[in-house]
C-alpha cells in the first residue's frame, strides 16, 4: 500500500514540539497504518516491525514515545480483546493518499 507524507508535516506546530524519538515513530508507523490510521501499538510489535534495522532504540524507548504521541493528541490508543491499537490523528491531512475504500487491517476503537 503507497502512502506519503504532506508537505505541511514541516510547519506542524504538534509535530514540532515533539521530541526527535517521537518523531521518528511517528513516521515510523506511518507505513503500518491501515486506510484508516489505524495501527498495531504494541510496543514490542511496533519495535520489531517498523524499526527493525535501528538496533540502537529500545522497547522503553518506544513506549515513551508512544505516550508522548498520545499526549500531543497525534494518536489516540485503545484497548480491543487484550490487544493495544492506535489511531493517527488527523491522518487524512498527513497521507492525502484516499484508502478509506480499502478494507481495514485493524479493529474499529470501541464507541465511548
Amino acid at each position: 500500500m503507497w502512502k506519503c507524507v504532506d508537505e505541511k508535516l514541516a510547519i506542524s506546530q504538534k509535530h514540532a514540539a515533539l521530541s526527535w524519538q517521537a518523531l521518528g515513530v511517528w513516521v515510523y508507523i506511518l507505513p503500518q497504518t491501515d486506510g484508516r490510521g489505524r495501527f498495531l501499538a504494541e510496543p514490542d510489535f511496533l519495535r520489531s516491525t517498523c524499526m527493525t534495522l535501528r538496533r540502537d532504540l529500545r522497547l522503553g524507548q518506544v513506549e515513551k514515545a508512544i505516550e508522548e504521541l498520545e499526549s500531543s493528541k497525534l494518536i489516540h490508543l485503545y484497548d480491543v480483546k487484550g490487544n493495544k491499537y492506535g489511531v493517527l490523528h488527523d491522518h487524512d491531512q498527513w497521507n492525502p493518499v484516499k484508502l478509506k475504500n480499502i478494507r481495514p487491517k485493524w479493529p474499529d476503537p470501541p464507541e465511548a
